[in-house]
Order: structure tokens, then sequence, then C-alpha cells
């Protein structure tokens, strides 16, 4: 998902109109072979990308972040700032899922 929300967040940043997709088939996750790589690699990974995608967002000001764009599987527009709440919402359901299993 990460690579989605950076180039989303570079759509925003060129004015356009309209958001990438997101592949429902989850082919870049299937293909990356998370279960085969260590953990702490992979908790790695994802921080890095992480932090570079909130760098980003850090460095942007007001009227950057209101600009909008339309999503195109909820067919509606989004501003920056509701993409980046959609990004935390979508983690936090896998963290929901996660803490379900540890229980």
């Amino acid at each position: 998902m990460e690579a989605l929300w950076h180039r989303r967040l570079e759509e925003y940043l060129r004015g356009e109109g309209s958001l990438t997709a997101a592949d429902m088939e989850n082919r870049a996750t299937k293909g990356s072979n998370y279960n085969e790589r260590l953990l702490e690699e992979v908790l790695e990974d994802f921080r890095a990308a992480r932090g570079t995608f909130v760098r980003a967002l850090d460095a942007l000001d007001l009227e950057t972040v209101a600009r909008t764009a339309h999503h195109p599987r909820l067919d509606r527009p989004m501003r920056l700032v509701d993409m980046c709440f959609f990004a935390a919402e979508h983690d936090d359901h896998h963290l929901a899922a996660i803490h379900s299993l540890l229980r």
C-alpha cells in the first residue's frame, strides 16, 4: 500500500484530477513474499517508506493539503488530508486484525 499512497501524493502535488485506482487483487502484496522474509526486515522497510511519506506531508502547506482529486473506488472527490485519514484507517484495520490474532 505504501507505493499507492506515494503515487497518490504525487498525483495531488501535480494537481491531477483523479487518483490511481488500488489493485483490489493485491498483486504487489502477494508478489512481495512477506511470509518468506524476516519480520524485522519487513518492518524496517515499512518504517522507511512511511517515514518518507510523512516527511513529504510535513513539508506541505495548508493549501496543498486541501487539494482534491477524484477517488476512483469511492467515486467522489477526496482531499489530500482525507486520503491520509483513509490510509490511517486502513492501517488501523490491519492492526486490529493483528491484535485479534494475537489474543
